[in-house]
């Protein structure tokens, strides 16, 4: 009798950690199997003439499903900007528009896509407006909704209310002439290849090392020539864009220099270097070489006229 119940109790055990185990998978697999509605944006912006700046939204789908309504300074019922948009345009296969409810709610600019939406892990651009409205206006609240920040976003993964949405914020950008989802790719067109090399090759013997203040509607610069995020126009730029080019394969996340993260970026087979290609990176570091030795002599002179002074 106690073997016949030791039997059944260790078989009952048995039994109770297969069902264990079985119940956990379950719940994994259907934890894996959630669709995760999820998306982050950069609002860049440019300069123009008489007080109005050109914003343009960079937006990537980061999560698991399509996006296929991007709906900038809303949520349900409320608009934030204090005043209406204009010059809008779209991406193509996209319809955008203006939003407002009355004299006291805001302005909102609302994309929607009536062709194939944005999918997951993709970037897009081209969702512009114009407005006198500066980005420290509306990097702050909106005058309507007092408390609720005028960046506030909704996007859908298809239609307007066609699911429960997603809510995030899209502010001015901090690095203006940075690529905000993969700091290498200066042309933008999502891989790091000889052409964004040659991109700072040609800003840097056009332009020199400079300052890059607040980017003007026109400017023939790249967009994203600033490699480093320091704001300058420098050999640094270069240098990060040739190590990424000419050294070892690197992982996607290896060329990402910004807090937001392309989740497709790749280094592209390199092609042999153009004669041209190598007399503008010749051309460069000579000018560049010239330009530190100049520095160096001129650093190492000032405590020389320090001394005959005192």
């Amino acid at each position: 009798m106690k073997s016949h119940c030791c039997c059944s109790a260790a078989a009952w055990s048995r039994g109770l950690v297969s069902f264990t185990i079985v119940a956990t998978s379950t719940v994994v697999m259907n934890q894996r199997a959630v669709a995760v509605e999820q998306a982050m944006g950069v609002l860049f912006y440019q300069q123009g003439s008489g007080g109005v700046f050109h914003y343009d939204i960079d937006v990537k789908d980061s999560g698991t499903t399509s996006v296929g309504t991007l709906w900038y300074s809303w949520v349900p019922g409320k608009d934030f900007l204090g005043l209406s948009p204009t010059n809008l345009a779209a991406p193509a296969g996209w319809q955008v528009h203006v939003t407002n409810t009355g004299a006291n709610d805001g302005f909102a600019v609302q994309w929607v896509n009536n062709s194939g939406p944005l999918a997951a892990g993709q970037t897009l651009s081209g969702f512009s407006f114009d407005s006198t409205e500066t980005p420290a206006v509306l990097m702050g609240n909106s005058q309507f909704f007092s408390g609720t920040p005028i960046s506030t976003t909704f996007i859908y993964g298809g239609a307007p209310f066609s699911d429960a949405g997603f809510q995030f914020n899209i502010d001015p950008a901090t690095r203006l002439w940075q690529n905000p989802f993969a700091a290498l790719d200066v042309n933008n067109d999502g891989l790091i290849t000889q052409a964004d090399v040659n991109l700072v090759v040609n800003s840097l013997v056009a332009s020199g090392i400079r300052t890059l203040g607040i980017p003007t509607v026109g400017s023939t610069l790249p967009r994203f020539v600033d490699t480093t995020g320091d704001g300058l126009l420098s050999p640094g730029d270069l240098l990060d864009a040739l190590n990424q080019v000419d050294g070892p394969a690197a992982s996607p996340s290896a060329a990402l220099g910004h807090p937001l993260a392309r989740g497709s970026i790749a280094t592209a087979a390199v092609p042999e270097p153009s004669g041209a290609t190598l007399l503008l990176l010749g051309g460069a570091t000579l000018v560049l070489e010239r330009l530190r030795r100049v520095r160096n002599v001129t650093s190492l002179r000032r405590p020389e006229r320090t001394a005959r002074r005192s």
